[in-house]
């Protein structure tokens, strides 16, 4: 659907990025560490993956008052889900907070993602991967709804 190479990437989530992130935090504090010793131990710190995720989520919803400052409720529309690349749509809907956007319009299983913010357009995309759609190119298009996009 877009071409993401003109798009700036305002945020991305995977679990292997934070893991690498960690892995990296902990040979910068242990040196002598290899890098697979590095990359075990930090998939076993659970605690750093939910300070990582909380961290990545907290910028989302930075993002989502700077997308919304009036707090109106939103609006989703996705394109290609899943293996049969189905469209689909969800509003209007409230949040503020960027880890309930995501459980609202993700769907239940591990996902890789990024995060586009459309200036021009005043959205949030989101370009998401999981195991039926493991190349991604499932986009989620999120904009503050107005009451008259529904006569539209």
């Amino acid at each position: 659907m877009e071409n993401t190479e003109e798009r700036k990437v305002y945020s991305r989530w995977s679990t292997l990025d934070a893991t690498e992130h960690i892995a990296a935090g902990l040979r910068e504090d242990n040196p002598e560490m290899t890098e697979d010793e590095a990359f075990e131990e930090a998939m076993m710190d659970q605690d750093a993956h939910e300070w990582a995720w909380q961290d990545f989520c907290e910028d989302l919803t930075n993002l989502l008052y700077e997308v919304n400052p009036d707090r109106l409720p939103w609006a989703a529309t996705v394109e290609g889900f899943g293996w049969r690349s189905q469209s689909g749509s969800l509003d209007p809907f409230s949040t503020m907070n960027g880890q309930e956007l995501l459980w609202k319009i993700l769907p239940n299983t591990e996902c890789a993602f990024k995060v586009y913010h459309d200036e021009d357009e005043n959205c949030i995309r989101i370009d998401n991967a999981h195991h039926d759609k493991p190349m991604g190119g499932e986009w989620y298009t999120i904009r503050p709804h107005k009451e008259d996009d529904e006569d539209e």
